[in-house]
Formats: C-alpha cells, structure tokens, sequence
C-alpha cells in the first residue's frame, strides 16, 4: 500500500511518468484520503491559469482521474500510535522525577 497525493495523482492523471511509473510503482494498492478528490482538480486548474500545461492538458487530465482510470482507492488514513503506557502516579510517563 501506497499513500497517494495530489502531486502524484496529477503525475499519472498527465501521464508524464508513462510506463516508468508501472515501473516505480509495481503491484502496489495505491490509496488517498478524502481530500485527493478536491485537490487534484484543483492542481490542475490552478497548472492550466498560470499556463504550466494548456487547458486541454488539465481536462484530458481530469477526465482520467475523474473516470478511475487511476486506481486510487479513498480511505481515511490514521496514525498508527502505539499506547503511551502507564501513567506514573506522580505525573505522567513522559514527566521526569
């Protein structure tokens, strides 16, 4: 599993990775939060105002991450944290005594 944002969905979305991005990324389940699908867009409206890509870039490029043909599956991602332990009994674990 692969944790995907915008920066890399608008790389595949513009296929300017091609083949090599197969490549990187192999069999990996790429995933996204939420946000992903109001960021992407963004990006590329944002790349085709100031003239980085053409406007016919930023829409072939929406139409592929609005279509799925990028496999991103959303998932509300959260830290892993592992239990702070026992408390001591003049204060907490992390207070020095």
């Amino acid at each position: 599993m692969l944790v995907c944002d915008a920066s890399l969905a608008v790389e595949l979305c513009l296929d300017r990775v091609g083949e090599r991005a197969d490549e990187a990324l192999g069999d990996e389940e790429l995933v996204a939060p939420p946000l992903l699908w109001s960021e992407a867009p963004s990006v590329l409206s944002e790349m085709a105002f100031r003239a980085t890509i053409s406007r016919s870039l930023a829409d072939q490029g929406l139409g592929r991450f609005l279509d799925g043909r990028i496999a991103i599956t959303e998932r509300t991602l959260r830290p892993q944290r592992k239990p702070a332990g026992a408390a001591h009994p003049c204060g907490s674990a992390a207070s020095p005594i």
